[in-house]
């Protein structure tokens, strides 16, 4: 009885430290004040849904991808904030981070890049260049094996009246981005098209500081908008890693959940469950239509100097037109 009795405890701790581990992710998301806005309120419903989250969001205002390689290639010290989010709180800025250093901090799940909105609306080969150097950056520098997504950004918020511009706008972003995917396989969070859904709604489109779930004419209301983008980032990365779905979450945000982050309350405006619950709606039946969002495992591309997963992550493999994924070969595709 005794000896079934440890049994039972052995499995049961077991139990609890799978449950524990198989819930951990590691988030590292490099852009501009739109990846902001993205990222800002993810880590915290994450968490409140049990999830041990560490994320991490190296902002700095305008970034292009041209910076981000140049700072790839230079190892130059980033330009604005490097913070972090663990044990639940977002924590002060840590100075003086490179890109490497980023890499280093963590052994990262994810790790996630984009445009900045002023770049946003078309795709050229400097992109491509850019994207490559800080492809093969990564590949260089980490010693474990990140995948890479790609933020698609948003339409700039215009007004209630003017959402055709919206509209269009936002088709142009989704539209140039694909590129993206249809040449790297990398996964895009699917930002711009989610977010203008929502805008389209009549009831949301009057919340926020600015309306369109916004302070202002180009961000996110850190209240209602960051919780609009928390919601499209909880299915995109969660629901295909640990079948976790936004419309299973309760926590709302609060203005001293946020203001680690972004430190102007005035910026928040606070979330009622009517629309949180609308928000929810929407954004889970988007991922129930489509098949957007990370997959556990998918076949690979090869890349002029390097090989990565359809899911971003770094490949293994040398024969020719083969690459190994989990033990199996599987014909690659060329760009």
């Amino acid at each position: 009885m005794k000896k079934f009795f440890l049994i039972c405890c052995s499995l049961l701790c077991y139990g609890l430290i799978y449950s524990q581990t198989q819930n951990s992710f590691k988030i590292l998301f490099i852009g501009s004040s739109h990846g902001r806005n993205t990222i800002g309120q993810f880590p915290i419903l994450a968490y409140h849904s049990g999830v041990n989250v560490i994320c991490a969001n190296a902002y700095a205002g305008g970034l292009p991808l041209s910076e981000v390689a140049d700072l790839c290639k230079s190892g130059g010290v980033f330009r604005e904030l490097y913070k972090k989010f663990y044990d639940g709180v977002w924590h002060e800025n840590i100075p003086n981070m490179t890109i490497l250093k980023m890499l280093q901090d963590e052994e990262w799940d994810i790790i996630s890049i984009q445009r900045s909105a002023a770049e946003d609306r078309y795709w050229n080969d400097s992109h491509t260049h850019n994207l490559e150097t800080i492809l093969n950056y990564i590949k260089d520098n980490c010693s474990y094996t990140p995948q890479i997504v790609f933020n698609s950004g948003f339409a700039d918020t215009y007004s209630i009246d003017n959402r055709g511009d919206q509209q269009q706008e936002t088709e142009d972003i989704w539209t140039s981005v694909q590129y993206v995917k249809e040449n790297y396989g990398i996964d895009i969070i699917p930002m711009a098209p989610i977010l203008q859904l929502l805008r389209n709604n009549d009831e949301l489109a009057a919340q926020g500081k600015y309306t369109m779930l916004s302070h202002d004419s180009q961000h996110l209301d850190l209240g209602i908008g960051m919780y609009a983008s928390g919601c499209i980032c909880y299915d995109f990365f969660l629901k295909g890693r640990f079948g976790m779905k936004v419309t299973d979450t309760t926590y709302l945000p609060t203005a001293e959940d946020m203001i680690p982050f972004w430190y102007e309350e005035s910026k928040f405006t606070p979330i009622e469950e009517k629309y949180a619950s609308m928000i929810r709606e929407i954004v889970g039946d988007y991922y129930t239509k489509q098949t957007t969002g990370i997959s556990p495992l998918r076949t690979s591309i090869n890349l002029p100097s390097s090989i990565y997963y359809l899911d971003g992550r770094i490949a293994s493999g040398t024969e020719e037109g083969i690459v190994v994924v989990d033990g199996k070969k599987v014909v690659k595709r060329t760009r």
